[in-house]
């Protein structure tokens, strides 16, 4: 996932265009995004798995405990649960690697020591403004059957005849969203490097509101690509279980809404607890 958000190079942004019954869930979706404010402790396990073919292959789980202060993750804490490695030979090795962050958080800014880039970034917010640009169009509509409004956003990308689709569900219609879905073209070319194609590449938020915040419970994110005849296929979960705020013990417990069960969002496993702040 790394060398997928490495590979992108900067473009010129878009000029954007929000419709005027949207403006007020414009202003508000990016909570999802980036997590509750304060400082909290996080715990949460992240699942990855990527293939090359005969270029070697890795798949693994590991358990973290990270700090997230104003949505900005300012250090990990990570236990290997076991990663399979395929070398170009074949064989494969089963190594615990304590301590190797092999995952990007889609919810959160990630530090400036641990990317290198020059301010703290969102990974699927910089991401999408590598490969475009900003929002080109904002609108919102209301589904009877959900009990809700979607935010539809799209979001040009350099060299696609087709832009990047964002929906943001905001249950009741109200002010906090519960779940970030991004569907890119089915098939583009990355902008700095044409011969690279990459095909299926989405990604999925599901959160729940708690005391005025959004909660992140998992997250997705996959994609296929291709590149002088080399096939990659890469895919990534992170599901969030415990959030308490730092320095404190949790004192309560609520349910996790659930992810539904789909080849792109696995259902998070346990209970999300969340402790209030006091």
């Amino acid at each position: 996932m790394l060398m997928f958000l490495a590979a992108l190079s900067a473009t010129a942004l878009a000029g954007s265009a929000v419709d005027q019954d949207a403006s007020a869930y414009e202003a508000r979706w990016q909570m999802i995004e980036d997590g509750p404010t304060g400082c909290w402790e996080v715990t949460g396990r992240a699942t990855w798995s990527w293939d090359a073919g005969t270029r070697g292959a890795s798949q693994g789980d590991s358990m973290f405990v990270g700090h997230l202060e104003d949505g900005v993750w300012k250090d990990f804490l990570v236990k290997s649960l076991g990663e399979d490695q395929r070398d170009r030979a074949g064989t494969v090795n089963r190594v615990f690697q304590h301590g190797e962050q092999t995952f990007v958080p889609l919810v959160g800014r990630m530090p400036t020591h641990l990317t290198g880039l020059t301010a703290d970034s969102n990974a699927l917010s910089w991401t999408l403004r590598k490969l475009g640009g900003d929002v080109e169009f904002a609108d919102a509509e209301n589904d009877e059957a959900r009990g809700g409004v979607i935010l539809n956003r799209t979001v040009p990308l350099d060299g696609a005849s087709e832009p990047v689709k964002m929906e943001v569900f905001f249950p009741g219609g109200g002010s906090l969203p519960s779940s970030l879905k991004v569907q890119f073209p089915e098939s583009f070319s990355l902008p700095s490097f044409r011969l690279a194609k990459v095909r299926d590449a989405r990604a999925l938020i599901r959160g729940r509101a708690f005391n005025g915040e959004v909660f992140p419970e998992a997250e997705t994110f996959s994609f296929d690509a291709g590149v002088l005849g080399v096939h990659v296929v890469a895919a990534q979960t992170i599901r969030y279980q415990t959030f308490r705020p730092c320095g404190m013990s949790p004192i309560d417990e609520t349910k996790p809404i659930g992810v539904p069960a789909d080849p792109v969002s696995p259902a998070p496993v346990g209970p999300t607890s969340v402790t209030p702040a006091p």
